[in-house]
């Protein structure tokens, strides 16, 4: 862990995360909807030397995108998902605002946060030497019948240890 902490250049800043959030919440993405923003995080993995793949989910029309970092040992699955629920009533859900140190916009807890996070520490991770995975599974249809995280499932994706970026008001939850 201390060679890791070594390697380790944080380029993290809050200004580059709130840009990377905006974009991500100015970016509908409803179940059945959510091509436009994988395209945008693969954009971002790539633009940063990362491969990235992108997985058909069958009757979905959306694919779920992947990113390898390391290649043996053990593997440690970030997950989180890419699309929101409709917008419903909230007036300009795609506008983001600030209140009081507290970003607000459609999807900005569920689950936009948790995919900058994962876009953010893959950035943060792509030079570093590791002999163990890093997967970072970004799913679609989450917010219906999850048919992202089955087609991960049914195609063997798998690991040693997952953390699945959901908004949990900071308590450890081992199973949903």
């Amino acid at each position: 862990m201390r060679r890791l902490k070594e390697e380790m250049k944080t380029h993290i800043t809050d200004e580059k995360a709130e840009k990377l959030l905006r974009e991500l919440i100015s970016t509908p993405s409803p179940s059945g909807r959510e091509n436009e923003i994988a395209e945008i995080i693969a954009e971002e993995l790539e633009s940063r030397g990362l491969e990235t793949e992108r997985m058909r989910v069958p009757g979905c029309g959306s694919f779920n995108l992947l990113c390898r970092i390391g290649d043996g040992g053990e593997t440690l699955i970030l997950n989180s998902h890419m699309d929101t629920v409709p917008p419903h009533e909230m007036e300009h859900p795609y506008e983001v605002r600030i209140e009081n140190g507290v970003l607000y916009g459609r999807g900005a807890c569920d689950a936009k946060g948790g995919l900058a996070a994962m876009i953010l520490a893959a950035e943060e991770l792509a030079d570093v030497e590791a002999e163990n995975m890093l997967l970072l599974t970004f799913v679609v249809d989450e917010e219906n019948q999850g048919m992202g995280t089955i087609t991960l499932l049914l195609r063997g994706v798998r690991g040693d240890a997952a953390i699945v970026c959901e908004p949990t008001d900071l308590k450890l939850c081992t199973a949903q």
